[in-house]
């Protein structure tokens, strides 16, 4: 069975997102993650989906929760 955000995202939980080339983080609730990415993406697909919104850069996104 794959994670996906509403299988591992509960109550006060935030979705943890940090570029790895310029160093921009940003903290998302459970309903701001979802609004964006969709309940049912994978860790997988919001690093390949995901684009810093400071240098632009696409696919150097970590994610944790």
């Amino acid at each position: 069975m794959f994670q996906t955000l509403r299988r591992v995202m509960h109550g006060a939980m935030t979705l943890k997102i940090v570029c790895e080339a310029c160093g921009r983080q940003a903290a998302w609730t459970v309903a701001e993650a979802f609004a964006r990415l969709g309940p049912d993406a994978t860790p997988f697909e919001a690093r390949r989906r995901l684009k810093c919104g400071a240098c632009g850069r696409k696919g150097h996104i970590r994610v944790w929760i």
